[in-house]
């Protein structure tokens, strides 16, 4: 009989020591696939990061086209109905500036992350801390009116020599206001981007936790919840180069060079 309770113990030990490394190796897998999550997050990469995720939680977050969601977002809002940019189309080229833009604001928008040890769960369901550093985007949107605000009063001088203004007036007489608009970008906004990135990244840190839920889906183990904060944390506002109190005409943006500036009776598209 003593031996008999000696192997029921043993297989009752036994039986434990299975459970617990189990439970281990779950925790485990659940603070690897964070790893992987933030890391792409912080990289920018929200394409990657998404597919860490269940696709309830990809689709809540909205991630899968981010970066083009964003650029599209900052392009409509440069060619919205104030009197400079009322029906303007913007080039590949003008595209292509901004959308390598907001990749790099995406990559330096998570400075930090540190995953914590305290992670806890329900039966199969973890929770799992994480403590990140992070640049506020919601000041991006001002930051952007306000460089245009400078580049449109004065600051074009730099920029914009006499050739340069003989340049897109002539444009503007050939080609009409849009072709002239896209030149006038492309010239302009690798240098007002540049200032509002170094604004940016000038700007003070802010710390957040937040709490990612994990569990596995179908053999893998996904994010499939999160406390929302990610989302806001990440969220690029509506980037508006210039509202209507920063308005600027086609005539201030380019001067008269000494050519006539009559109007063409319509303006082309690129």
């Amino acid at each position: 009989m003593k031996r008999k309770m000696t192997v029921l113990l043993l297989l009752c030990s036994m039986i434990f020591c299975l459970a617990s490394c189990k439970e281990e190796n779950h925790t485990q897998d659940a603070k690897e696939t964070a790893k992987l999550f933030m890391e792409a997050v912080k990289t920018g990469d929200f394409n990657r990061a998404s597919s860490y995720c269940s696709p309830e939680e990809a689709k809540a977050l909205g991630w899968k086209s981010y970066s083009e969601d964003a650029t599209d977002d900052f392009t409509n809002s440069i060619s919205g109905d104030n009197d400079a940019t009322s029906g303007y189309n913007p080039s590949d080229a003008v595209v292509s500036i901004i959308s390598s833009w907001v990749d790099q604001v995406c990559a330096e928008m998570i400075t930090d992350y540190t995953i914590s040890d305290n992670i806890t769960h329900k039966k199969q369901v973890y929770t799992v801390p994480v403590d990140i550093t992070y640049h506020d985007t919601t000041s991006l949107s001002e930051q952007v009116k306000q460089s245009a605000e400078r580049y449109m009063q004065g600051d074009l001088s730099g920029l914009l020599n006499s050739e340069k203004l003989a340049e897109l007036t002539q444009i503007y007489l050939s080609k009409g206001q849009n072709a002239m608009l896209d030149e006038l970008l492309q010239t302009i906004l690798p240098d007002l981007l540049k200032d509002v990135t170094q604004a940016y990244k000038e700007s003070p840190l802010l710390t957040d936790t937040i709490e990612l839920t994990i569990e596995e889906v179908d053999g893998d183990w996904l994010i499939t919840k999160d406390d929302g904060k990610l989302k806001d944390i990440t969220a690029i506002k509506n980037t508006k180069a210039a509202d209507s109190d920063s308005e600027v005409s086609t005539e201030t943006a380019v001067p008269d060079s000494g050519a006539s500036t009559e109007k063409p009776e319509a303006s082309s598209a690129n």
